[in-house]
């Protein structure tokens, strides 16, 4: 059991909530998940398990009663972003992990994570993780290479910060005001983007601690060209949204949040030009961000892809070149 004084105030409060949002997974998978979990360094009290059904078409019940420590709850499909909320909103833990239902937590590399929070009791933990394709094929993501402890407004400064809630470990306190979007498909962004900036003790931990499956058929891979198109379209969104949450800021945290949106419109603008591939749909994008201050790129080297991307999307005839070189891609 976890022991330090100040993680565990509350009785019955459970060192850690893991959040499983689920639609239309094979329940082979989901139990997979589920026992990633289960086979953890935790005892009984110390965890907790929602999984949130997001209207699946296919019952995750039979998984379910199999295990103990696990709270089903259904609701009608609203996405991912409003089955997450509900997760929050439902969790006890001090602190929350979210785990898709197709993944798994590497649960030798993970044990390392939880004896982290118990000694050093961060706002945040961040770690790496493994993809394996639908081949078998895995390979290791760096998120980050050293164990560190900084700000996490010191962290977006210095690193490009990976989008998905997955990766990262937080205390519950701290996401209180932070919700996912629900009218945009880019809604882990945004989440991350806020959770991250907020965290004032954020530790990076180098171990490969989640087991990430690719596959190709689940709703984050599906590919077709509504859904490319809107995923990228939302991404406007995305970036005002951040925008507007920039004007809470100060110091560090606002450079690091903007540090943040001129990635994201970088990210913008390629993947509009070698996605969508319409020069008029482009021209728009541009126009609409020049409204908000976002286009041109401001010239910074955050990275040397993104200093020479600004530098030749800057303007019109360098976003024509980028086009023609970029769009077959």
């Amino acid at each position: 059991m976890y022991t330090e004084q100040d993680i565990s105030q509350k009785k019955n409060t459970p060192l850690i909530s893991f959040i499983i949002p689920y639609y239309n997974v094979p329940t082979e998978l989901l139990g997979e998940c589920i026992e990633s979990v289960i086979n953890l360094s935790l005892s009984e009290d110390e965890y907790e398990i929602i999984l949130i059904d997001d209207g699946s078409d296919i019952s995750p019940k039979d998984v379910v009663c199999k295990h103990k420590n696990i709270r089903y709850i259904y609701e009608s499909n609203q996405g991912p972003g409003a089955a997450r909320n509900l997760g929050l909103d439902n969790a006890k833990g001090v602190y929350i992990q979210f785990v898709d239902a197709d993944d798994r937590l590497n649960s030798k590399e993970y044990d390392k994570c939880l004896q982290v929070l118990r000694n050093k009791q961060p706002d945040i933990l961040i770690f790496n993780y493994i993809k394996t394709d639908e081949f078998g094929i895995s390979k290791e993501y760096d998120i980050i290479k050293t164990c560190h402890s900084l700000s996490g407004a010191d962290f977006m400064l210095n690193h490009n910060l990976h989008g998905s809630p997955w990766f990262n470990i937080f205390k519950s306190e701290i996401a209180t005001n932070i919700k996912f979007p629900t009218d945009i498909m880019n809604e882990d962004e945004d989440f991350v983007a806020r959770l991250i900036v907020t965290g004032k003790n954020v530790l990076t931990y180098p171990v490969y601690a989640y087991l990430y499956y690719y596959r190709r058929g689940s709703l984050t891979n599906a590919i077709n060209n509504e859904r490319v198109i809107r995923r990228v379209t939302d991404s406007e969104k995305l970036i005002i949204g951040l925008q507007d949450f920039s004007k809470q800021l100060s110091g560090v945290q606002l450079a690091a949040i903007r540090r943040r949106i001129s990635q994201l419109t970088m990210d913008y603008i390629y993947n509009s030009i070698t996605l969508v591939h319409s020069w008029n749909l482009l021209m728009k994008q541009i126009k609409s961000l020049k409204t908000h201050n976002l286009y041109p790129l401001n010239r910074q080297r955050l990275t040397l892809k993104y200093y020479l991307f600004s530098i030749i999307s800057g303007n019109k005839l360098g976003l024509f070149v980028l086009f023609n070189l970029l769009r077959k891609r």
